[in-house]
């Protein structure tokens, strides 16, 4: 049980770890609070709930990836190499796979007209909702600029 437990904290440190020091991270989750935020009043049904959490967790979860090869190469080499390029670049490629998935997602989820006009009309009128994505914006802007340093001091 010990062992089971240690592999959760281990876990957290590592979600912590990428949010502390990885910029992209915390683009990516100021990003995704304020999709989600805008899908609450857009009025998205189930289906399109778990398609925008597939497409969010997909981003997510690949920049995680991606900053664990960064680091294992890291490791692995201080020296250019062309196989560590390589690693690092499909890394990278597999993240902005996953964000042009997502945006292609939120597209098909959010491109009615009508719709649109609606929430964005409710947005404007109730200062609850400008209150809410200035704070995620402006919040999101001030940990993205100063979140932290990664242990490298990148």
């Amino acid at each position: 049980m010990k062992n089971f437990l240690r592999g959760f904290k281990h876990a957290a440190a590592g979600i912590l770890y990428t949010m502390r020091t990885q910029r992209n991270m915390r683009i990516h989750i100021t990003t995704a609070a304020m999709v989600w935020l805008f899908a609450y009043v857009y009025g998205i049904n189930e289906a399109q709930q778990v398609l925008l959490l597939c497409a969010t967790a997909f981003v997510i979860i690949t920049e995680k990836v991606n900053t664990a090869i960064e680091k294992a190469v890291d490791t692995a080499t201080q020296e250019y190499h062309p196989a560590a390029k390589a690693a690092k670049d499909a890394g990278a490629g597999a993240v902005l796979n996953a964000a042009i998935f997502a945006v292609i997602a939120a597209a098909m989820i959010f491109l009615d007209a009508e719709k649109l006009t609606a929430a964005f009309g409710a947005i404007l009128q109730d200062w609850r909702y400008i209150a809410a994505f200035a704070g995620i914006f402006l919040g999101g802007l001030v940990w993205v600029v100063f979140g932290g340093k990664d242990i490298d001091g990148e």
